[in-house]
């Protein structure tokens, strides 16, 4: 109750709360948090959290009806960009067309 009190007199004084938390797996509280807010942003670690584990994090967000509106995919490595663009240019080259 003492963090709903929290958050409501938050709200009150300011337009935008972030509110960061623990891991949903590892901590349980984290879920206590989602039904106080009015978004929840999912946030997970390229290569470090593995698929099943976030299906498992929007699984337990959806059942307890958590306005999730977005996620976030954080740590990715420069090399893993530099080769999605190389293909997607390599692709965009063999099918281009030439106008004069």
């Amino acid at each position: 109750r003492k963090i709903q009190q929290l958050i409501a007199q938050a709200h009150d004084q300011y337009d935008l709360l972030i509110l960061d938390s623990p891991p949903i797996l590892q901590l349980s509280d984290t879920l206590t948090l989602a039904p106080l807010v009015s978004k929840t942003l999912v946030i997970f670690r390229s290569k470090k959290t593995p698929l099943k584990a976030g299906e498992e994090v929007l699984r337990q967000l959806r059942y307890i009806q958590a306005n999730v509106v977005g996620g976030v995919l954080n740590d990715v490595s420069r090399s893993f960009w530099d080769q999605y663009y190389y293909q997607y240019y390599k692709y965009g080259y063999k099918y281009s067309y030439k106008y004069e």
